[in-house]
């Protein structure tokens, strides 16, 4: 009881800095000033739709190699709406992908009778995650080089955390790999507050050896297609940014666009506890552009758009929930 009341609170507590820190960031922007930043950019929404559309459609194509490769047929569309529902959930909570996922898991369900999906999610999950640290760790080296200027301790600090969560991730992975360390891994699980995201994640470890077994004999070209395909995601990322600081009349590179979109995946997992790092993104973009000697308030209506476009997809990830789905035979 006590666990669940300190739980409930540390909670409140977070979102309630995060709100703190939003707010503070549009009041020191202005709304009027924010309304009009956002009606010069009415003519570029086409495009920043567009350009998420196109990363949703190259991560269902990538859940779709798993299928293709092990010759079993699934509608690119059944996929690409899961897909969507599953982002909107990781969109609105805490921890990304442990509601997310969950929500997959039950969709295909829904609609493919007799196939248990959980070896595609957590290779597809796995698999993003691998192009995500990729694109990261690139992004900070080409920010280490490149004109646009972070102070170097900052750039260190999100390098170095961002590698000890991966590598605390690649870790546990590996002692799954390996048959390791599984009884020790359901007890860490324990502390999940939520029973169904608990459930699902100790039923994950337990397929998760089952198809490490399945995938070790595997070459890479069983993994490339999919690899790619979240790399392109990535990549489409960068489009996205360049796409609103065009818009905001402010010229920059694609080393610009990949050193934001990296920087900002990188903070996103740092600060995971908070649903889509709230106020803490807003943070970082007025400090990146006020260290290019602009103002710092030139930054947020750069993650305020990029929320308006989240919010997009989340509404349609719930409008999809909402559609009665009709099963098929697997």
């Amino acid at each position: 009881m006590i666990k669940k009341i300190l739980q409930g609170l540390i909670k409140v507590v977070l979102l309630g800095i995060g709100i703190g820190l939003f707010l503070f960031w549009i009041r020191k922007l202005g709304v009027d000033a924010l309304a009009q930043t956002l009606q010069e950019l009415k003519a570029d929404w086409w495009k920043i739709l567009l350009v998420s559309l196109l990363w949703n459609f190259f991560y269902a194509m990538a859940w779709r190699s798993y299928f293709v490769n092990l010759n079993r047929h699934i509608p690119f569309w059944s996929l690409f709406k899961i897909k969507i529902c599953g982002e909107a959930m990781n969109l609105m909570t805490p921890l990304n992908f442990v509601v997310g996922d969950p929500v997959r898991f039950a969709m295909v369900q829904k609609r493919i009778s007799g196939y248990c999906p959980s070896g595609s999610i957590l290779t597809d999950r796995l698999l993003n995650s691998l192009a995500t640290v990729f694109f990261v760790w690139m992004g900070i080296v080409i920010a280490f080089f490149s004109p646009y200027y972070v102070p170097r301790h900052i750039l260190w600090i999100v390098f170095g955390l961002y590698s000890l969560i991966n590598i605390f991730f690649i870790t546990i992975l590996y002692l799954i790999y390996k048959h390791q360390a599984v009884g020790q891994i359901h007890k860490i699980m324990h502390w999940i507050p939520f029973k169904k995201v608990r459930s699902f994640m100790e039923n994950a470890v337990d397929e998760m050896v089952v198809e490490f077994d399945f995938l070790k004999d595997k070459a890479l070209t069983f993994f490339a297609p999919a690899f790619l395909c979240h790399l392109a995601g990535r990549f489409l990322g960068a489009v996205e940014i360049l796409i609103i600081l065009k818009g905001l009349q402010f010229e920059g590179t694609i080393l610009l666009g990949i050193i934001l979109a990296s920087l900002t995946a990188a903070c996103n997992l740092i600060f995971a506890f908070l649903p889509g790092a709230l106020g803490v993104m807003e943070t970082f973009y007025s400090l990146f552009f006020k260290w290019q000697g602009l103002s710092d308030v030139f930054g947020i209506p750069i993650q305020l758009i990029r929320r308006i476009r989240a919010f997009f997809w989340i509404l349609v990830g719930l409008i999809l929930l909402m559609i009665p789905a009709r099963k098929r035979a697997s």
